[in-house]
């Protein structure tokens, strides 16, 4: 099965990691795409 979690901010991502996680133990073809949503490059 593939699958493909779009993110657009870090809190997101944090809030996802427990099912990414668990989705590369079960060795699913995932794919993460982080869109960037409020990015500024101050934050670097």
């Amino acid at each position: 099965m593939k699958v493909m979690s779009i993110f657009g901010t870090r809190p997101e991502m944090i809030k996802m990691w427990a099912t990414l996680k668990k989705l590369d133990e079960l060795n699913f073809d995932h794919v993460m795409v982080h869109t960037g949503q409020n990015f500024t490059p101050e934050l670097r």
